[in-house]
């Protein structure tokens, strides 16, 4: 990242700090409900997605809306970018 990037990207990521976890999308990957979210909560993965998108690593719209994308995405996107560094120990087995 740029540091200009970088500035935003840990801003976007302080701001969100104290939000609460959104259950409701938990269980809409569980029940395959994608309608389940809760626009005041987040999920781990929506908020990388969210913070990558607005510091502009990801400049162009996302297929998903935030809270649709789950772990796994959010992993293969960074997998499937040349700029990401994915260390082993953080890919699932």
């Amino acid at each position: 990242m740029t540091p200009e990037m970088y500035a935003h990207w840990v801003a976007f990521l302080e701001y969100r700090i104290g939000w609460q976890y959104d259950m409701k999308a938990i269980l809409g990957f569980a029940t395959f409900n994608g309608g389940l979210h809760d626009p005041r909560k987040l999920i781990c993965s929506a908020s990388i997605a969210d913070s990558l998108r607005h510091c502009g690593w990801w400049p162009i719209p996302l297929a998903k809306r935030y809270h649709a994308i789950d772990p796994v995405t959010v992993l293969l996107m960074l997998q499937a970018d040349v700029r990401s560094i994915v260390h082993p120990t953080e890919t699932l087995t």
